[in-house]
């Protein structure tokens, strides 16, 4: 009877002690599994986030300037062109009339 008590006592720890173990273990893996999984996610949506920012921040800023450059390069041509022809003009009619007064 001992005997048998002893024996179901030890086989009953023994089979609560493993089924502890084999619980935390899987626990444990499941945890860091779990962790290494989020962490990962998030790291990943974070780098695509500010790589998809920054890109976009770089392609707004590149092309406003490329913009106000090309904007500005076509005004002060045009100003420049256009204040030329009108001296142009204005001298030779100039000369013009200051023939005709000679005359």
């Amino acid at each position: 009877m001992q005997d048998t008590m002893q024996d179901t006592m030890q086989d009953t720890m023994q089979d609560t002690m493993q089924d502890t173990m084999q619980d935390t273990m899987q626990d444990s893996m499941q945890d860091s599994m779990q962790d290494t999984m989020q962490d990962t996610m998030q790291d990943t949506m974070q780098d695509t986030m500010q790589d998809t920012m920054q890109d976009t921040m770089q392609d707004t800023m590149q092309d406003t300037m490329q913009d106000t450059m090309q904007d500005t390069m076509q005004d002060t041509m045009q100003d420049t062109m256009q204040d030329t022809m009108q001296d142009t003009m204005q001298d030779t009619m100039q000369l013009y009339f200051d023939d005709i007064d000679l005359i």
